[in-house]
């Protein structure tokens, strides 16, 4: 039989609309944040398979290396009364902003405004994970690094190491030396924040 040539056509990223912009002080501060913290994004539906634990957990490891972490938790769901408990048994208060849904309107300006965007999506107990990694890749559009674990529709989104990064899935001692590793090298950073909005431009834009 004749073989069929494949091509997969990932979600397409609206780069006119995630665009990187001005970091906007006002908006961080809403978040009790400020441009003297290190601030790591992730907003998804408080579910087992969205993985927030696993970013939460991080944290505890990066803050004794950077103390000025701040990690910005939003969403809302069935978990979030636990998340809440898992925070607070870990003594994370200070490090973790936990506001519930963010508004559309601030969408834009936070991810302009942070330094790093995980996504930290897991396999649930019943099987089901992320069936793509748009809500990184919208992140790395506006000019932001990015870190995802290794799982579902989030493999082969990125080229590991070069625009961004993976994590082993459920991991969060791997997530927070990524974390780390991310943070620890200023040039490298800032190398790796260009070059993933051109990763973006240059694979999934609609164009």
């Amino acid at each position: 039989s004749e073989r069929a040539d494949v091509h997969l056509i990932p979600d397409g990223i609206d780069v006119d609309y995630y665009k990187p912009g001005e970091k906007n002080i006002p908006i961080l501060k809403k978040y009790n944040c400020d441009e003297k913290n290190k601030v790591v994004f992730f907003t998804g539906r408080m579910v087992e398979r969205k993985g927030h634990r696993y970013l939460l957990g991080a944290i505890k490891y990066v803050k004794d290396k950077f103390p000025e972490i701040k990690l910005i938790l939003g969403g809302k769901g069935p978990l979030e009364g636990e998340l809440i408990k898992l925070r607070n048994d870990l003594d994370l208060t200070s490090f973790i902003e936990m506001p519930g849904f963010i508004p559309e309107e601030e969408l834009i300006p936070l991810l302009q405004s942070i330094d790093l965007f995980v996504l930290p999506s897991c396999v649930d107990k019943n099987g089901d994970t992320e069936g793509s990694a748009t809500a990184a890749l919208e992140a790395m559009s506006c000019g932001i690094s990015a870190i995802l674990s290794y799982v579902g529709g989030n493999i082969d989104s990125i080229k590991n190491g070069e625009e961004a990064c993976y994590f082993k899935c459920a991991d969060a001692k791997d997530l927070a030396e990524k974390i780390i590793t991310n943070f620890s090298n200023a040039s490298v950073y800032s190398t790796n924040k260009k070059i993933a909005r051109e990763y973006i431009m240059n694979n999934f834009s609609w164009k």
